[in-house]
């Protein structure tokens, strides 16, 4: 019986793959409501379906890009931090929305990430726009005192005369201010950036 246990299991993981991708198909039907239940089955699969989520979200149709920052934006999962920053630079307002309201909602969780996307990326102006939105609402949700002292003075630049110029080496400093506080090595936390040919953002 031990023998064939593998062979058992197989099934049930092709099975699961098998549904993860029928549900990501139905994230485009025409039919919102069967949209809304695909998110809502990718949701209720967890861990198993985050790879297919975050290759929705960063390669998916705008509808299906919608539905899975929408989830993401709920479950509020820190380790999704960077595939939502990168998605503060979708071409989709809606997308951008929710990916905002997602980080917003990690909270500290969303800070270092997103800091890392402005020190790659300060020249994209749906990224800097994301993150004031971002920042604002978590100074204003309430932080700890290292995090709200970094998060104004990320403000102060973002809302200065040259933002593309200026936050780069403004987030850098804040990233390392808040490393420090937590006991943390100075290196940048994974890179959320990918610069794909031809964003216009």
């Amino acid at each position: 019986m031990l023998q064939g246990s593998g062979n058992e299991r197989r099934p049930a993981a092709d099975d699961q793959s098998r549904a993860i991708a029928r549900l990501i198909v139905l994230l485009n039907d025409p039919d919102q409501a069967k949209r809304r239940q695909a998110r809502l089955g990718l949701m209720a699969l967890g861990q198993a379906a985050m790879p297919s989520i975050l290759n929705t979200l960063k390669f998916g149709p705008e509808n299906s890009r919608w539905q899975v920052a929408k989830a993401l934006s709920q479950l509020a999962d820190p380790s999704t931090a960077p595939a939502l920053v990168q998605a503060l630079r979708d071409h989709s307002f809606g997308v951008r929305w929710l990916a905002a309201e997602g980080l917003t909602a990690m909270s500290c969780d969303g800070l270092e990430p997103l800091l890392a996307g402005l020190i790659c990326d300060a020249d994209s102006v749906w990224l800097r726009e994301g993150a004031h939105h971002v920042l604002h609402s978590m100074h204003d949700n309430g932080l700890a005192e290292t995090e709200c002292a970094v998060a104004e003075d990320v403000l102060c630049a973002l809302e200065g005369p040259a933002p593309a110029s200026e936050l780069p080496w403004k987030a850098e400093a804040a990233l390392e201010k808040l490393r420090q506080a937590h006991g943390q090595p100075a290196e940048l936390p994974e890179n959320p950036c990918d610069c794909a040919e031809g964003d216009a953002s």
